[in-house]
């Protein structure tokens, strides 16, 4: 038999599990769905900007792993621009641990959470939206895709924001103790030997984070090109604890965001940041602007989230046109953006 809810939630990501959380604390019946077992490892620099930190609502000063103060930014591992900053930029954190924070939020406010489910298809019918799953099949009044990049949901109903995209390969890199030391405030990120993107350093407590990134048009050769960045860095030995790779759907114009009684957050929607591939302040900030449209639907009897899009145009769209800008700089000219981080600070920052 069918189960009935006010809203399902496709992923437990910061996305799904962000949402989950401000539905239930509306007092909202939300149930999540995830394929995974939380914790669980995710494909990801570890890196949440001070924005970001600022709108999840936690303290995150449990779960980071480091306080990140400054940056070595090079050219093609040229010597460095050091910048510094009397207060924290980035807090760098594991995966596991910060989603499964969220997730625990989510469930204590109330959320149902049901963890190694997959969501197969989906079909809007009239008055609710059905999930199938290994699970058994789920009804909701409104259905949310927080699955990402190869979002299930948004395929369901004919959304494709994965057409501007960058291919990112991560490893965790074991460096001495003295190595991983000389990296515990700063982050490294390096223009130019990536086409049209950037190689990062982020340290986490016993390890580096390191990755390299660029679009999926241009990614032809990135892991020989990733290996000759690991061999740049200098280290005197290292050891690769785990490759992997991910895909991010870039903003490049007004991605599709909603459907009949469907929202898209966070890379479902198509939100990453177009110059830094950063996805977890869009993904926070686009579960509470769908978390109000859903609440104001659900006590107005509205079947359409049009407001949902609106705001998101008017806000997370709006405050990237300007990384839209440098990412086309950074993509033919890397060398005139670092110029321009040397010049001004406003862009620094």
């Amino acid at each position: 038999m069918d189960q009935q809810h006010e809203v399902i939630v496709v992923g437990a990501g910061p996305a799904g599990a962000t949402l989950a959380y401000e539905l239930a604390s509306r007092n909202i019946d939300v149930l999540v769905i995830d394929k995974a077992r939380f914790p669980r490892y995710k494909c990801c620099g570890g890196g949440i900007t001070v924005k970001a930190a600022r709108i999840i609502d936690i303290d995150i000063s449990g779960i980071a792993e480091n306080v990140i103060t400054g940056a070595d930014i090079t050219l093609k591992s040229g010597l460095p621009f050091h910048g510094d900053s009397s207060a924290p930029l980035i807090y760098t954190v594991m995966r596991e641990t910060f989603d499964a924070a969220l997730v625990e939020r989510a469930k204590s406010a109330g959320a149902k959470i049901m963890e190694e489910v997959e969501a197969r298809s989906l079909q809007q019918c009239p008055g609710y939206v059905e999930v199938t799953t290994d699970a058994g099949n789920f009804r909701g009044t409104f259905v949310v895709g927080a699955d990402g990049a190869n979002s299930r949901v948004a395929k369901a109903i004919g959304v494709d924001n994965r057409k501007n995209s960058a291919l990112c390969l991560t490893c965790r890199l074991h460096v001495s103790p003295e190595e991983l030391a000389g990296w515990r405030a700063k982050i490294g990120i390096d223009l130019g030997r990536a086409r049209g993107g950037y190689g990062w350093v982020f340290p986490k407590s016993d390890h580096l984070s390191v990755g390299i990134a660029s679009p999926a048009t241009k990614a032809k050769g990135l892991k020989d090109i990733f290996q000759e960045y690991l061999d740049s860095l200098g280290f005197e030995r290292y050891e690769i604890a785990k490759w992997d790779a991910a895909v991010l759907p870039l903003v490049t114009g007004h991605p599709s965001l909603a459907g009949d009684r469907v929202i898209l957050l966070g890379d479902a929607a198509g939100l990453a940041d177009p110059l830094t591939g950063e996805g977890i302040f869009s993904a926070v900030l686009s579960a509470k602007l769908g978390a109000a449209a859903i609440e104001k639907a659900l006590t107005q009897g509205q079947t359409a989230l049009k407001d949902y899009s609106d705001t998101v145009v008017k806000t997370i769209l709006a405050d990237m046109q300007e990384a839209l800008v440098f990412s086309r700089v950074l993509a033919y000219l890397p060398s005139r953006l670092l110029n321009v981080i040397k010049q001004d600070d406003r862009v620094w920052n």
